[in-house]
């Protein structure tokens, strides 16, 4: 073997193992990029779920609320309406013990 061939080889398996890491390289990118565009997209749905169910809760903390409102509302009818039965009846207002 020549000298100018012993150089040939090398510069073939030097431009060989280029290639190979290169396109591993390449491979590997491509697949950290597909992993991210996934964690991404998982992210984007989990936050839509979120405001989802934050909003949900909401709403029921207002519903709550307004009936609450509502069993007030009532409860002071009915101690107006009492007092009224009251005056009309001549009852006197119970005094605090």
């Amino acid at each position: 073997m020549s000298t100018q061939q012993q150089t040939a080889d090398w510069v073939k398996w030097a431009a060989g193992i280029c290639m190979l890491l290169s396109a591993s390289a390449f491979g590997y990118a491509i697949s950290t990029e597909h992993r991210l565009t996934n964690t991404e997209t998982t992210v984007a749905q989990h936050l839509a779920e979120a405001k989802e169910t934050k909003a949900d809760v909401y709403q029921r903390l207002n519903a709550q609320d307004q009936t609450q409102k509502e069993v007030l509302q009532a409860v002071n009818d009915v101690k107006v309406d009492m007092a009224a039965i009251r005056g009309a009846l001549g009852i006197p207002k119970p005094s605090a013990k």
